[in-house]
């Protein structure tokens, strides 16, 4: 076939491939910034945030992917309480059991 024969794509070429949603789900599974996961990703934070508006799923995904971080830490908490760490137990209560855990906080 000839290749003038041949029609052109016209357009800006698509950004968002599967392997793009893969490195940004990556940094954000990592608890990178969305700004960073877009750096890596080589996407702009305007493409990010164009196709998540239009994305239900896709913004799901990103968003379990962000809070990934805390759940691997909160367990990482969690199984340390119960081997029986005393300062895992203490950080574990003055945070979620702040009335009666807590440090005072200083006046100035």
């Amino acid at each position: 076939m000839d290749t003038k024969l041949q029609k052109k794509k016209m357009g800006a070429p698509v950004k968002m491939t599967e392997t793009t949603v893969s490195k940004i789900e990556m940094a954000l599974w990592h608890g990178f910034s969305i700004t960073t996961a877009c750096l890596v990703s080589g996407i702009s934070r305007d493409t990010y945030y164009s196709h998540i508006a239009k994305d239900p799923d896709l913004s799901d995904r990103f968003a379990l992917a962000q809070e990934m971080v805390s759940y691997k830490a909160r367990n990482n908490i969690l199984r340390a309480v119960a081997q029986g760490d005393i300062s895992a137990s203490k950080f574990w209560l003055e945070r979620k059991s702040r009335s009666e855990f807590a440090p005072p906080k200083a006046s100035w």
